[in-house]
């Protein structure tokens, strides 16, 4: 499967580093294969162990499949790991010329995939963006850098992010220093006329590249330039969280190119097919179907664990065993959103990568509303007089100053915030489709909107006691209220510190977050309890769980009126929504873990073992 070094097409050749233990010789051609065709793959092993030393050179058979195999594959997850794919022939020395970038004050949290979102908005980006790291711990120093192809990006990068926040700190964005002077940074005026005069000094390799499938070239014999983005109107939420960042699938023919599928790195797709035109440089959308079925492809793919996440569709019989497809087909049948293929069926099966908690999401709600209804419409109490039950209706809400309605903000809004709000928070980790900053964001505000709304339910029962001369902390349901909103005021304040502002050192929180999780798990716990101990209390008041005599008219025993039976549904349901809560968060953190190195290892490092064989070749 591989050739001697003197023998290969080095133009044609990429390094691909960073690779997991478990990849084979056979699984990376097969991976590789998605850009193009492939002629040698060769893995360099030690003499000793017989393994592989985690990096490998991949031949195709033409320059402009190696240059696609960079473009696409890049960045993309192989077991759990971020792998690096870069021209093997590459010249070092024309990275040091260009639009060369220095990041400052870099919040711990920032890793190069969150630079390459980021800083990719502002133009091509020609090598994956450094994280700066320290060699032992493997946590970030604060500061990196990110190469673009033209000066034009950087100095709009430099414009519209220089001074913003990134996560939580106001990063430095300024030209970095040349490397062989320690005074002189980059965007000099003699820089920017070489770049004039030689373009593809600034980017050696991220010239767009066409599949060889049928052609794709102008014909007019025009430069070839990368089209613009693709329309983004047509994005579909299809729950698809489970894939990595990927590229986006392409294939030429007839002087157009075609996009299938594609996804950003939450897994989005675009859905649909679109066709861009070199003549009118326009996307239009293509209906799949009849004659207008472009040539099969797959050139987007990513590993995650034993299975290849393919976008832009996947030759069944030459493509993986375990495969998944997203907006692409096979053999002209459009396999929709997301499918996979089946080896016992030999067929494309629909797969649903949703996430599972939306359920979980509407217990807290139902509790909600039905507490709403009990309180609003239902609250009524039965008290003995002579032989007969009088009931009389207590439900409704009002804040006049006096009225026993008072009292039921109190259920409301307790249940409100710390059923609903709070369960929600829990899970917006694990339900939100947002990066990990927005949802830690919404995480902290549902706590703080859900506190709040305890708050003022606790002032509600106080308001109702004082009015009416009853003593305030009499019962084990007050004592557990009130022991829960201290708690859950010193939780929060404690983590806002750590976790948010002014933040401490990772490795504080790293040692901070199980404690965390289980103090909130604990609070959540205690808030069930409290919740379950409050409606026996007041279905106690009510007196309406065992009616005894005449009541409107007829003789009852034993009975259990229908402000009762919603009680109790009302607890079971609270303790049926902690219970599956509880197993939610559970699953998500007892997932099988990524190998290490995936995120604390730098993906660009100028002393790995990997770079330096690299310049041997």
């Amino acid at each position: 499967m591989s050739a001697a070094i003197e023998q290969r097409n080095q133009d044609a050749t990429v390094y691909v580093g960073n690779l997991d233990d478990r990849v084979s010789e056979e699984l990376l051609w097969e991976l590789m294969l998605q850009a193009g065709s492939v002629c040698n793959v060769h893995m360099p092993r030690d003499k000793v162990t017989g393994s592989h030393q985690n990096y490998g050179f991949v031949e195709f058979r033409t320059e402009e499949c190696s240059e696609y195999a960079v473009k696409v594959l890049n960045m993309i997850q192989l077991f759990g790991k971020v792998i690096r794919v870069k021209k093997a022939s590459q010249d070092k020395k024309n990275l040091d010329v260009g639009a060369n970038l220095f990041l400052g004050n870099l919040d711990p949290e920032v890793d190069e995939k969150l630079l390459y979102d980021t800083f990719s908005a502002f133009g091509g980006i020609i090598e994956t963006p450094k994280v700066m790291r320290d060699p032992d711990t493997k946590l970030s120093r604060g500061f990196g850098f990110v190469s673009f192809d033209s000066f034009e990006a950087a100095d709009l990068a430099i414009e519209c992010m220089n001074g913003q926040y990134l996560c939580n700190r106001q990063v430095v964005v300024q030209y970095a220093y040349k490397k062989d002077s320690q005074n002189e940074r980059h965007g000099s005026e003699a820089e920017r006329l070489l770049a004039q005069r030689n373009p593809n000094k600034l980017k050696p390799h991220t010239l767009f590249a066409f599949t060889n499938q049928g052609g794709g070239a102008p014909s007019n014999g025009a430069p070839m330039q990368a089209p613009p983005p693709p329309p983004m109107g047509g994005l579909q939420f299809n729950g698809a969280q489970g894939a990595g960042y990927m590229g986006m699938g392409m294939v030429g023919e007839s002087g157009s190119i075609y996009l299938i599928g594609g996804a950003n790195r939450e897994g989005t797709s675009f859905g649909d097919v679109h066709r861009f035109d070199f003549d009118t440089r326009k996307w239009t959308l293509v209906k799949l179907s009849g004659d207008n079925l472009p040539p099969r492809s797959g050139h987007s793919a990513v590993a995650i664990g034993t299975e290849i996440y393919v976008f832009g569709g996947l030759d069944a019989k030459e493509g993986a065993t375990k495969s998944l497809c997203f907006g692409g087909f096979d053999g002209g049948q459009i396999c929709g959103d997301c499918c996979r293929y089946s080896d016992e069926e030999e067929s494309w099966l629909p797969v649903d990568l949703a996430k599972s908690t939306d359920k979980q999401q509407a217990l807290p709600a139902v509790v909600v509303v039905l507490v709403g209804c009990w309180m609003g419409a239902g609250l009524t109490s039965y008290s003995p007089q002579g032989g007969a039950v009088i009931s009389k209706s207590t439900a409704g809400f009002s804040w006049t100053h006096g009225d026993g309605r008072v009292f039921n903000w109190h259920p409301l809004l307790m249940s409100f915030g710390f059923i609903f709000c709070s369960s929600q928070a829990a899970l917006a980790y694990t339900s939100l489709p947002f990066s990990h900053a927005v949802n830690k964001r919404i995480h902290l505000s549902l706590h703080a909107l859900g506190f709040l709304s305890a708050v003022v339910g606790t002032i509600a029962v106080f308001r109702f006691h004082n009015e009416h001369g009853i003593i305030n902390l009499y019962s084990l349901h007050s004592w557990l209220g009130l022991g829960v909103l201290i708690l859950f005021a010193g939780h929060y304040a404690a983590s806002f510190a750590i976790f948010f502002y002014p933040g401490a050192k990772q490795e504080v929180r790293s040692a901070t977050s199980p404690y965390h999780i289980g103090l909130g798990l604990a609070i959540l716990g205690l808030v069930a309890a409290t919740v379950e101990t409050g409606i026996l209390e007041k279905l106690g008041f009510n007196g309406s769980c065992n009616v005894n005599g005449e009541l409107n008219g007829e003789q009852v025993k034993g009975y259990m009126a229908p402000d009762c039976v919603l009680g109790n549904i009302i607890g079971l349901l609270v303790a049926l929504s902690l219970i599956t809560l509880i197993a939610t968060i559970w699953h998500a953190k007892h997932k099988p873990e990524k190998p290490k190195g995936d995120e604390t290892t730098p993906l660009l490092s100028g002393d790995s073992s990997d770079e330096k064989t690299e310049v041997l070749v």
